[in-house]
């Protein structure tokens, strides 16, 4: 009986998640360790593999909304839960199993072993790495059942966080700094804000170009996606921005409908855009953009500073770091006395300058490794994939080890094969 009303639990969960919108007090640690009891004991008794998309769902929650949370916030608290689900017997013969792909295992042990060669400490993304392949046993590859649970997992944490945004932004807006009196609301970092909720608007666009709901949830994913798009303009994270519009041009491409409905669809989008305009909401993007004299607010700028740096003298061992990097920390100091922000804004050149051409190139083989293991719907995949790259080109969400990004990452390879016969072979 409770198996049926599974999910009701998490629902009450979040609702009180959200109530801590109007609280200024971290909850005690008592009362956050209930919580957190709360959240994954059924998972370890009832529904294991609801695992990956209720964790993805409460970390992404946890950090990405306004409010002190009752979850952990770091990923690597995360990886210990996963663990102990491991630990207490985690096994599923129903499951379809795929064995974890070797590039993995190298690019977990490679970044570890330099950040802790550079400075003595591991950093998130290799808690990161750990997590996704830790969650690998409860990851059901091929069943269309486990694909709509993570799918419909994205999307109500992306529609969660717009609408926390829509209904209680006022109250953490902070001026932005580029002046004119804009108030910018937002996480404590509005873009990796943005590209959160982004994941919600592909994956309902995704459940809306495939043919496995009726009309009425279309219509209903199509309602979501307007309040995350309406989120996102008045958030102007406009990598976020750009990022969404390059994955819905290859998800128009890849619908099973006729060209005129098509065009209609895209009239449609055109006809929500000219209606949020003139309701104020892309004011503060329109004055970013008009305002930008510097490339991304300066991001062309920091991109030639650090990779000059990390080929000049400036690199300690310049030989030797072009293959495996400087780690972390000792990149983001790359060229730090002429720069304001220590950071890439950029993950190619991130993986590049930290991890050198050994890790820019594993992590070139893992964005394309979904794609590779698609048949039939290449496409759709490219879509979810295309959203990560564009992120990562004005952000370091990997590099940072940003759980959910690593989740979604799960979730592309699940709709890889998600109509693709299961064979060991491809997978060796």
């Amino acid at each position: 009986m409770f198996k049926k009303y599974f999910f009701l639990v998490y629902y009450l969960l979040l609702i009180i998640i959200l109530q801590l919108q109007q609280s200024e007090v971290m909850p005690s640690t008592g009362i956050r360790l209930v919580f957190v009891g709360a959240v994954m004991w059924p998972l370890y008794t009832i529904r294991k593999d609801a695992l990956p998309i209720v964790l993805s769902l409460f970390f992404t929650v946890t950090n990405y909304n306004f409010s002190y949370s009752y979850m952990p916030y770091e990923v690597y608290q995360y990886d210990i839960l996963i663990a102990l689900g491991l630990v207490l017997g985690y096994h599923d013969k129903s499951f379809v199993k795929i064995k974890v792909p070797i590039f993995l295992y190298v690019w977990l042990f490679s970044v570890t072993i330099i950040d802790i060669a550079w400075s003595l400490k591991i950093n998130y993304l290799s808690y990161s790495i750990l997590g996704m392949i830790l969650l690998w046993p409860y990851m059901n590859f091929g069943n269309t059942d486990f694909l709509k649970m993570m799918s419909l997992g994205i999307i109500v944490t992306g529609t969660i966080l717009a609408s926390s945004y829509l209904l209680f932004a006022s109250r953490y807006a902070e001026a932005y700094t580029g002046g004119g009196g804009f108030e910018r609301e937002g996480w404590t970092d509005p873009n990796y804000f943005g590209c959160a909720v982004g994941m919600g608007i592909v994956a309902a666009g995704v459940e809306i170009v495939q043919k496995r709901y009726n009309i009425l949830m279309k219509l209903i994913f199509g309602f979501t996606i307007l309040i995350m798009f309406a989120c996102l303009a008045m958030n102007a994270s406009r990598g976020a921005i750009l990022a969404v519009g390059a994955s819905s041009l290859i998800l128009i491409l890849v619908a099973r409908i006729k060209n005129q409905y098509k065009v209609l669809f895209a009239l449609m989008i055109v006809a929500m855009v000219i209606y949020l305009n003139d309701l104020g909401y892309f004011d503060l993007l329109k004055y970013r953009i008009e305002n930008d004299d510097n490339g991304g607010s300066g991001r062309t700028i920091i991109w030639i500073t650090k990779i000059e740096a990390f080929f000049s003298d400036q690199n300690p061992l310049p030989y030797i770091s072009c293959i495996f990097g400087l780690g972390l920390e000792e990149g983001r100091n790359l060229a730090q006395f002429r720069l304001v922000h220590s950071g890439f804004h950029n993950d190619f050149i991130a993986f590049l300058c930290e991890y050198g051409f050994v890790g820019l190139f594993i992590f070139i083989k893992w964005l394309w490794f979904p794609i590779s293991k698609a048949t039939s719907n290449k496409l759709l995949v490219s879509a979810v994939i295309v959203y990560l790259i564009m992120c990562s080109m004005t952000l370091e969400p990997i590099t940072a080890g940003r759980f959910s990004y690593f989740i979604f990452w799960l979730y592309a390879l699940q709709l890889a094969v998600s109509q693709t016969e299961i064979k060991k072979s491809i997978y060796e």
